[in-house]
């Protein structure tokens, strides 16, 4: 059974449908990529999921249970974790009180825990701990959104273009981190990327979206070369 799954998923923005009836899955300690064109739906799909977009049709499903259109508190109690386009800090907070804000939910006697362990996976916080959040590069504030979005150690995360305006370097060093949550922690992922090259390099399934509809579900092989990846989004 996978962990997270849609059926014939339907969101719609007033009179114009998004989502014409998507259906993945996405296992645990496996990240399931989706790509596609802007306004293909990947966005609203994660939202959808989510809770943040109504779901007007269809079903999502997490360890079984029926959650569509649960509020976002309650799936994150259910353990799903979502980092939002651009990823959403404090500025005017230290990276250390950014990081209690995301265990808001943690006993007290946890929080020392999992604040080493976002030092660990992220060094460069750990020297930056008493910084404010605005005095951070766009790498840094990104890996503090991460950092803060597993402080309450979820079982599935919801990543919407995490590599979205960083560095090559940087872009590797977070793409690496969440490849090593996945293998080592078991998470489930469902990774939205613009980035098609960083997308396909990082699945273990990829899903193509086109026009609210899912047109490709395969492994990055089957999906092909980059010529292949190519025509089926239509850039050549």
């Amino acid at each position: 059974m996978p962990l997270l799954e849609t059926k014939e998923l339907l969101v719609s923005y007033g009179p114009k449908q998004i989502l014409n009836g998507v259906s993945l899955g996405v296992e645990s300690g496996k990240v399931t990529t989706i790509i596609g064109h802007n306004g293909a739906g990947k966005s609203t799909l994660i939202k959808g999921v989510y809770g943040i977009a109504r779901v007007t049709g269809g079903t999502v499903l997490f360890e079984g249970k029926d959650i569509t259109n649960h509020p976002p508190f309650d799936n994150i109690k259910d353990g799903i974790g979502y980092l939002a386009q651009g990823g959403q800090v404090f500025a005017d907070l230290t990276v250390e009180d950014n990081l209690r804000l995301g265990g808001y939910a943690l006993e007290k006697e946890l929080i020392p825990e999992r604040l080493q362990q976002a030092y660990t996976m992220f060094p460069i916080l750990d020297r930056r701990r008493k910084s404010d959040a605005d005095t951070l590069s766009g790498g840094e504030r990104q890996m503090l959104a991460i950092g803060m979005t597993l402080m309450l150690n979820p079982k599935m995360l919801l990543l919407d273009e995490p590599s979205g305006a960083l560095a090559g370097p940087i872009v590797s060093q977070i793409m690496g981190t969440i490849r090593g949550l996945v293998d080592e922690k078991g998470i489930g992922v469902l990774l939205i990327e613009q980035n098609v090259d960083v997308g396909i390099q990082a699945a273990d399934t990829v899903d193509v979206l086109e026009a609210g509809k899912a047109i490709f579900t395969g492994s990055p092989s089957e999906l092909g070369d980059a010529d292949s990846r190519r025509r089926l989004l239509g850039l050549g």
